[in-house]
């Protein structure tokens, strides 16, 4: 599974990946109700090689996609690290029998690469705040 937090780049990654014709589904805030379930459905059967979703639309609310895959892959991160789990929780409970890898991919000496220290510094420090060292 990718995530982004924005359609336009799901839009792209899902252009690249018909180009070179590996198999995707596209979920994002723009996918019509109908066409969300037959991605899903497409993913979950193994029509699909990549399940391609925006953190809004695909990292909220998805059940199912435990069972076919265990790797999360964001190309970018919302600056809410609730959100971010979210996301990973859509693979990451009950009914996954293996561990989850997450990969970030990140631009050496970048905005994301300072954003993703930020946000787990913000954690971190929400967790001392609130006691759960």
């Amino acid at each position: 599974v990718v995530f982004s937090q924005f359609s336009k780049v799901i839009n792209l990654l899902c252009a690249r990946l018909d180009k070179n014709k590996i198999t995707n589904s596209k979920y994002t805030g723009e996918t019509k109700q109908k066409d969300r379930e037959k991605a899903l459905e497409n993913f979950i059967e193994g029509d699909s090689m990549v399940f391609a979703c925006t953190l809004g639309a695909g990292g909220t609310g998805i059940d199912g996609l435990q069972t076919v895959c265990n790797t999360a892959i964001f190309i970018d991160r919302d600056w809410s690290h609730s959100i971010n789990n979210q996301a990973i929780g859509r693979l990451d409970r009950i009914g996954q029998r293996n561990p989850v890898q997450i990969i970030d991919l990140i631009a050496a000496n970048t905005i994301d690469s300072k954003r993703i220290t930020d946000i787990d510094f913000k954690w971190d420090m929400i967790k001392k705040l609130l006691g759960d060292d």
